[in-house]
């Protein structure tokens, strides 16, 4: 299973039942499914483009989460999903049997942490440069920065180790690109947010499109 920092084995979260979702009423699941069609269309987009297929397939998500966790709380569904062996088990399966979308998996680890944009900002250090995105990370870090996601993350560079590619680290990375964007503070025009949400928007996109969750 993964780190502690992302499944707490003290906490017992509350339960996945993905069959569940088979049983929601055909409107529901007419309408998830549509959300998420409009986001695979956009998979050849520009990065600049990334930010509306994004919320698409957040939607898409989202309502899936929601129904498969019997749940309408954000970070009590991510605890549930992330914790959950059978999401864990396929995601580990795509990684090993699909290179393109490991290739977006991976993709998007490079670039975490992903912090929180809220804290950047009230320390005043929230910056839109043309760094790489290593230096960006070290800047926020040397001043400080310490809301990020996944929460292990400087644990594992502490110990000079990679985060672990797996759905637990990937969950909780994704649902931090959806808050800082969801909450109004990621910046169209900045390089770096684009990089960020059209990663991430393939990674879950491609990821979600091979395990069939969302099939209406």
């Amino acid at each position: 299973m993964t780190c502690r920092e992302i499944v707490n084995p003290n906490h017992r979260p509350i339960q996945v039942e993905l069959n569940r979702y088979h049983s929601l009423h055909q409107e529901g699941r007419n309408l998830i499914s549509t959300w998420f069609q409009r986001a695979l269309e956009k998979q050849h987009c520009q990065m600049y483009e990334a930010f509306e297929p994004f919320i698409f397939t957040w939607f898409a998500f989202n309502g899936w989460a929601a129904c498969v966790t019997d749940n309408d709380q954000d970070r009590k569904i991510i605890n549930a999903l992330a914790a959950d062996t059978q999401i864990n088990s396929d995601f580990e399966q795509v990684i090993c049997n699909n290179t393109d979308v490991r290739q977006s998996i991976y993709n998007f680890f490079d670039l975490l942490p992903i912090f929180d944009v809220k804290s950047l900002r009230r320390r005043r250090i929230l910056r839109n440069t043309t760094e790489s995105r290593r230096e960006l990370v070290n800047y926020y870090l040397s001043r400080g920065a310490n809301c990020f996601e996944p929460g292990c993350w400087q644990r594992h560079f502490n110990e000079q180790e990679p985060v672990p590619v797996d759905w637990g680290h990937f969950i909780k990375a994704i649902y931090k690109v959806r808050c800082n964007l969801f909450h109004g503070l990621k910046d169209a025009n900045s390089e770096m947010d684009q990089s960020i949400v059209h990663s991430s928007y393939l990674a879950l996109v491609q990821f979600l499109n091979e395990v069939h969750y969302l099939n209406a």
